[in-house]
Order: C-alpha cells, then sequence, then structure tokens
C-alpha cells in the first residue's frame, strides 16, 4: 500500500496534533523531508515514553492532552 500512495505522489504529513506537541522549533522542521519529519517525531515521542512502542498506544491520549 505505501508503495502504491507513492508512486500516486501521496504524501506522509506529519498531523498537526503531533507537531503542536513535540515540535519547538517549528521553522527549521518544516525545512526537512517528509522521512527527517517523521524521524524527529520518533525520537521526540521515544524521549517522553521510552522505548516501548506499546506505552505510547497505552499514554498516546495523555501526552497529547485529548484525556486527563
Amino acid at each position: 500500500m505505501v508503495i502504491a500512495r507513492r508512486s500516486y505522489g501521496f504524501k506522509e504529513r506529519v498531523p498537526k496534533i503531533l507537531v503542536d506537541k513535540f515540535i519547538d522549533d517549528r521553522e527549521k522542521f518544516n525545512k526537512y523531508n517528509e522521512w527527517k519529519k517523521w524521524t524527529v517525531i520518533n525520537k521526540n515521542i521515544k524521549g517522553k515514553v521510552g522505548v516501548k512502542p506499546d506505552l505510547w498506544l497505552i499514554n498516546r491520549k495523555k501526552l497529547l492532552g485529548i484525556a486527563s
């Protein structure tokens, strides 16, 4: 599916809520290509949650400020 989306020219944009919560320097972030943006977001999430991805799934609403 990913290959098909790329062949049609679709982009894998980072959702605005992730950019708002995890990015401090938005001007620098906007200069990165889409793969680098996802890498930066992933590193920031791992820094706050830890290395285990299941912790992100469990705590994502708290980290994003959606739930209390």
